[in-house]
């Protein structure tokens, strides 16, 4: 089974391996933006126009015996002011959301607690991280891509001069594969992601939590 979101309406789609409607159920007070796997593919992310990144058990939304108006989430996070703009996985049952108003949360799903905020300078608009979850790539509407050090917490300018604004999670991936980005003047930054060539970052987060502040210490 797959997700989709209703992007006019609020709500979300479970479809199956046909492309088949399995389940139809409201997300969101106002329409779904983004939506995200995590926890080995057992809870979808949805996070909507409204700010807010909801939490929900794939088992709920595809069992036969629940009604579609009646599927709640196991966790909400409350934590942006404008409308969410995109989510990406994380190890360990963690996820990015980021947003409109140049904030990236890193969630814990399974406490419910975020563990950090990190300001950008600009309004994020597409969000891809590195398999192994140690680094994020922000795409922006001032036609930079970001990259954020998830152990550190510390922020590099990637890529600039892209012309425009990132209108997808793959032109920001194409942008950090060194393929040119997706800004909206036609033109894109490349660079080797594996290369040290940007030097230290600056530290961009505040933690919200105490056990934000021990796991970073402690990795």
């Amino acid at each position: 089974a797959s997700s989709s979101s209703s992007s006019n309406t609020g709500g979300g789609k479970a479809t199956g391996g046909g492309g088949e409607l399995l389940r139809s159920f409201h997300a969101h007070h106002r329409p779904v933006r983004a939506i995200a796997f995590v926890s080995d593919g057992g809870v979808l992310l949805t996070g909507g126009a409204d700010g807010v990144v909801h939490a929900w058990s794939l088992l709920e939304i595809l069992s036969s015996s629940s009604s579609s108006s009646h599927v709640g989430p196991i966790r909400t996070f409350s934590d942006h002011r404008l409308p969410v703009t995109s989510l990406s996985a994380l190890p360990s049952g963690r996820a990015l959301s980021a947003s409109s108003d140049r904030q990236l949360c890193v969630l814990d799903v399974p406490s419910g607690t975020t563990v950090a905020r990190i300001l950008l300078p600009s309004g994020p608009t597409a969000l891809v991280t590195d398999d192994d979850g140690r680094r994020a790539y922000a795409g922006c509407v001032d036609g930079v891509v970001y990259r954020i050090d998830l152990d550190s917490y510390a922020l590099s300018t990637t890529a600039e001069g892209a012309g425009g604004s990132f209108s997808s999670s793959s032109d920001a991936a194409r942008s950090r594969a060194g393929g040119g980005g997706g800004g909206g003047g036609g033109g894109g930054g490349a660079w080797d992601p594996l290369a040290d060539v940007l030097g230290g970052g600056t530290a961009a987060a505040t933690l919200a939590t105490r056990e934000g502040a021990e796991a970073r210490r402690g990795r």
